[in-house]
């Protein structure tokens, strides 16, 4: 990982190094025509606006294709062989039980860099959030 001037490398990929933060959404656990059916009938504003004026893309799952290990792949730009996760849960000997394994703690791709740099220069600061919408 490097990072120069107005760009950064990533993963043997070189990006154009944004301007002000950047927030990436992810819809996870539907079919995409849900979400344009939601956004044509008025239903999810927000996401249209999205759509309209912002960036929406499709992206291919990594496997195995549960939400914690495809997320971190999107954050971290790495496959679950590389980011350490691998499902949702998994069994903590430590612990004695049964535990999410979106805790940093357990990611063993961000823990082996050490903290993360907070330098312009550097490369950014990244955050993963999850949230379950529940009816």
């Amino acid at each position: 990982m490097s990072a120069k001037g107005t760009s950064i490398t990533l993963n043997g990929r070189t990006y154009r190094w944004p301007g002000r933060p950047v927030v990436v959404v992810c819809v996870d656990g539907c079919e995409p025509d849900y979400v344009t059916r939601a956004v044509e009938a008025g239903a999810a504003p927000w996401l249209g606006e999205v759509v309209a004026t912002g960036t929406s893309r499709l992206v291919d799952a990594v496997v195995p294709t549960f939400t914690n290990p495809n997320n971190l792949s999107i954050v971290t730009g790495v496959p679950p062989a590389v980011h350490g996760i691998c499902g949702n849960y998994f069994y903590d000997r430590e612990a004695g039980a049964e535990v999410m394994m979106n805790d940093p703690k357990y990611l063993r791709w961000l823990r082996s860099r050490g903290p993360a740099p907070r330098s312009p220069s550097s490369p950014p600061r990244t955050s993963c959030v999850g949230c379950w919408a529940t009816r």
